[in-house]
């Protein structure tokens, strides 16, 4: 046999062992070629290589050209905030530069009107569509109800109700003042517990031998008063006291004889002041310290206003507003102190609670940002800001009036955080006539401790006079 026979038969035999014929099959082929050869057991590893064929899809980046225009600016918002000139109006441009770094697209401009002219300047701009965003109201008298009933606030309780917000840290008796006929009117930035606060110079108690605290009673206070009244050559270097004389802070006075009584019943529909015996008391009373002990000042006798008297050092027991903030003023001069005054003789404690309402107007054309604006002027820190700078009382919530930074630098203000939780909303006239009765019963007044009239007959009088306003039709 040939090689190339054999090594065809060899390579028969790899391509047949390949196949998978293996041994068992080579063997009866090589038997006819040649002599039986020994039988051999042959171990032997074949590996077998398999080749495997992937298809992998590979995305390649697809580079798409845009134009990305530059950013907008903002358009800036102008709000416009109607306040009272002097210390509100401080406190409310301190806190609109406060405001417009924390909302830069805003702005806010504060127009502030003295007292006097405020509520006509209010009205004016509303009759010839000119009314700002946000305008500084109250609730005692009814002022806030009746410039409500014109249509000059807007409620808020679609803001209150979108965002779930939380009227929780302001007074109950506030939250009571801010809502009318069932709507929300606006936030309070401020509340006090107005005029219940007496201010003693504890130098001129001292010097007459009257020991620096209070009294307890309305009764001792006529015994500090009658001896603290000091006359030199003909005449009074300092009088006994000071007393209240005037609506809202007769008001917190009277209400020592009753802590609900108000010149109108509830409904607003009848005046009260001739039927209810807490009034005709605390006019007596009043009237006795003045031309009877005579120590208290007559309006003649005032040098510029109460508080100048105090400042002055002309009296020695003055009422006064519990947003007095004068440390400054009369550091150095005398030594000082404040206490509420004392309870009635039924043991009634008095105050009146009057919220100041920051209302977004019915004419604003930027509601939703003047919403931004009221809650930033209402909120804790802006109480506490308003407190110590001096702008009144520390806002109208429990968390500004005992923050520690106001008590540390005014804590008369605990005096008045107290009052806040027995202080009592005032009565409104029904019929929304509420500068006039407010009006009616001053002028009375004035009459009564310029003793043109007696007691009984400024009762009689200024009854008839607000009764009259009462029946009217409302504006």
């Amino acid at each position: 046999m040939s090689i190339e026979t054999r090594m065809s038969r060899r390579q028969l035999l790899r391509e047949v062992a390949v196949l998978g014929g293996g041994l068992a099959l080579a063997a009866p082929m090589l038997a006819a070629c040649g002599p039986t050869p020994t039988p051999k057991v042959v171990k032997e590893t074949v590996v077998v290589e398999k080749t495997v064929k992937e298809t992998i899809v590979v995305e390649k980046p697809v580079v798409k050209e845009v134009t990305v225009a530059p950013p907008t600016k903002k358009e800036v918002v102008q709000l416009r905030m109607h306040v009272f000139t002097g210390i509100y109006g401080d406190f409310n441009r301190r806190r609109a530069k406060d405001f417009e770094t924390v909302k830069p697209n805003m702005k806010v401009a504060v127009e502030d009107f003295p007292g006097a002219e405020y509520w006509v300047k209010v009205r004016a701009l509303f009759a010839a569509k000119q009314l700002g965003d946000v305008v500084w109201n109250w609730i005692s008298g009814g002022i806030a109800k009746e410039l409500f009933h014109l249509g000059i606030q807007r409620p808020i309780d679609d803001f209150i109700k979108a965002e779930g917000f939380d009227l929780g840290p302001w007074y109950p008796n506030v939250v009571e003042g801010l809502r009318l006929d069932g709507k929300t009117i606006g936030l309070s930035p401020h509340a006090n517990p107005c005029w219940c606060v007496l201010y003693y110079n504890e130098d001129i108690l001292k010097s007459v031998g009257i020991p620096p605290e209070p009294p307890k009673t309305w009764e001792r206070l006529v015994e500090y008063g009658i001896k603290a009244q000091v006359t030199e050559a003909g005449k009074v270097k300092h009088f006994g006291y000071q007393a209240h004389s005037s609506y809202y802070d007769f008001l917190a006075y009277m209400r020592c004889w009753g802590k609900e009584l108000a010149y109108l019943s509830k409904d607003g529909k009848k005046c009260v002041i001739d039927s209810e015996p807490g009034i005709k008391e605390a006019v007596q009373f009043n009237w006795d310290m003045r031309f009877k002990h005579k120590f208290v000042p007559s309006p003649t006798q005032i040098e510029k206003s109460a508080r100048d008297m105090w400042v002055a050092a002309r009296v020695a027991m003055t009422y006064g507003s519990s947003n007095w903030a004068f440390h400054k003023e009369v550091e150095g001069k005398f030594k000082w102190f404040a206490k509420l005054q004392p309870p009635g003789p039924r043991g009634d404690k008095g105050a009146e609670c009057n919220p100041h309402i920051a209302s977004i107007t019915a004419q604003s054309k930027n509601p939703a940002d003047a919403w931004e604006w009221v809650k930033f002027i209402c909120n804790q820190e802006s109480g506490v800001i308003k407190g110590v700078m001096g702008a009144g009382n520390p806002g109208a919530r429990r968390d500004s009036y005992l923050d520690p930074r106001v008590l540390e630098a005014i804590p008369e203000q605990r005096e008045n955080a107290e009052a806040m939780e027995y202080a009592v909303v005032d009565t409104y006239a029904h019929n929304f006539r509420a500068s006039e009765v407010i009006d009616a019963i001053s002028a009375q007044f004035s009459n009564l401790w310029l003793e043109k009239i007696k007691p009984e007959e400024f009762l009689k009088a200024a009854t008839k006079e607000v009764q009259d306003i009462l029946n009217k039709p409302a504006p």
